[in-house]
C-alpha cells in the first residue's frame, strides 16, 4: 500500500510528499513541512533521509494534520518552544507503526488509536524507530478550559475513558473532511472532559530531594519569561503534588512564590545592566521577565531595588563610569508580593 493511501490526504489538504525529492535534501524538506503544517522543530533521521507524507488542513482554527513516514525525530527545544507556534497544545492520535512522544521527563508510546496531549509551549519530542503514522490536531490554549497545569500533569500520558474512541473517530473525520463532520467545539469539549477526568503523574519511590528542587529551579529559569508560570504548573511538570512542592521550597528556600519573583527580578537586573535603552527597552526587559504589564513590573522592580527600572539603568552606568558610586542594592521584597 502506498504511503498516500495509508494517509488518505483529507480534502481541501495541502500535502508534501518527500518521496518526490532527492535523499539529499529530503530532512532538510521536512523540517520545512513540518514548521508549516504544525510548529518548528528540529528534525533529524538515523538514515539522513524521510520517506513520508504529511497533510494539513484547517477546521474553525483548529489544525489537522496527518502524516505518514520512515524513522525519524522531531525536536522542539526550549528555544523552539519560545518561538513560533508556542501557545498550543497538540493533540496525537496513532495511526500506524509506533512513535514515542515526550514532554516533561515522560515517554508515552502511541499504538494505532492511543491518543495523547502535550504543550507546544514547552520542550517536546515525537520520534519513531520504525515507519509511524499519526494524526496531529494544534489548538489554542484557550480552546480548552483545562489550565496548563492540567494539561502538564497529564502531558505524555496516554488519555482514557468512556469518551476515547467517540473522540478519536470524531478527530479522523474531522480531519478527513467528510460530509457532514462533528462539531469542533463539541469534541474539544469532549477532549477536555479526558485531560480533566485522567490521574495525575506522580513521581513513586524514594524522592530525592535536592534533585526535585534543581529540577524545580531549572524549569523555572527557562520559563521565566512565560507569564503562566505558576506553582502549580511547576508542580505538575515535576509529578509531585503542589503541597508538597510548597514543603520542599519553604524547607529550602522560601516560598515558591516569592522564588520565582525573585529570579525574575534578578534576572531584569541582569538585563537593565547589561543592556542600553536602544536595545531593550524597560517594556522589553519586563516581558523578558514574564510581566506583560510594564507597569506592574516598574512597581515590582521599585519595591525590590528602591528605584525604577529607568533611574536603576541610569545609576548603574553612572557606577561603571565611578568605581566608587553607591552599588544597587539587592531585591529586598516580601513573601506577600506580587510574582
Amino acid at each position: 500500500m502506498s504511503l498516500h493511501a495509508v494517509l488518505g490526504t483529507p480534502v481541501g489538504a495541502t500535502a508534501f510528499d518527500s518521496r518526490r525529492v532527492a535523499p539529499p535534501v529530503q530532512v532538510g524538506l521536512w523540517e520545512k513541512a513540518t514548521a508549516r503544517f504544525l510548529v518548528p522543530m528540529r528534525i533529524t533521521a538515523r538514515d539522513a533521509s524521510i520517506l513520508g507524507v504529511i497533510a494539513g488542513r484547517e477546521v474553525a482554527g483548529a489544525s489537522f494534520c496527518r502524516l505518514t513516514a520512515t524513522p525519524h525525530v522531531a525536536t522542539r527545544d526550549a528555544r523552539l518552544a519560545d518561538g513560533a507556534g508556542a501557545g498550543h497544545y497538540k493533540i496525537a492520535v496513532g495511526l500506524r507503526g509506533r512513535s514515542v512522544v515526550s514532554q516533561h521527563g515522560r515517554r508515552v508510546g502511541l499504538g494505532p488509536g492511543d491518543v495523547t496531549v502535550y504543550d507546544t509551549s514547552e520542550p517536546y519530542s515525537v520520534s519513531g524507530d520504525v515507519p509511524f503514522g499519526l494524526l496531529v490536531v494544534r489548538i489554542r490554549q484557550d480552546v480548552l478550559d483545562a489550565g496548563r497545569d492540567r494539561v502538564a500533569a497529564v502531558a505524555a500520558t496516554a488519555l482514557t475513558g468512556d469518551r476515547l474512541s467517540p473522540v478519536r473517530n470524531d478527530l479522523l473525520a474531522l480531519a478527513a473532511g467528510n460530509p457532514g463532520p462533528p462539531v469542533l467545539d463539541e469534541v474539544m469539549a469532549a477532549v477536555d472532559h479526558l485531560i480533566r477526568q485522567a490521574l495525575p503523574v506522580r513521581l513513586t519511590g524514594p524522592r530525592n530531594t535536592d534533585v526535585i528542587l534543581a529540577a524545580a529551579k531549572e524549569l523555572i529559569a527557562a520559563r521565566l519569561d512565560d507569564p503562566g508560570l505558576t506553582p502549580g504548573f511547576v508542580a505538575a511538570a515535576l509529578g509531585v503534588s503542589r503541597r508538597y512542592l510548597y514543603a520542599l521550597f519553604a524547607a529550602e528556600v522560601g516560598p515558591v512564590a516569592h522564588y520565582v519573583r525573585t529570579v525574575r527580578l534578578e534576572r531584569a537586573r541582569d538585563l537593565l545592566i547589561r543592556s542600553a535603552a536602544d536595545e531593550l527597552s524597560v517594556a522589553d526587559v519586563a516581558v523578558e521577565c514574564g510581566y506583560p504589564d510594564a507597569a506592574h513590573f516598574s512597581r515590582l522592580f521599585r519595591r525590590a531595588y528602591g528605584r525604577s527600572p529607568r533611574t536603576f539603568r541610569r545609576e548603574s552606568r553612572l557606577a561603571d563610569a565611578a568605581p566608587s558610586a553607591g552599588a544597587p542594592r539587592t531585591v529586598r521584597s516580601g513573601p506577600g508580593d506580587d510574582t
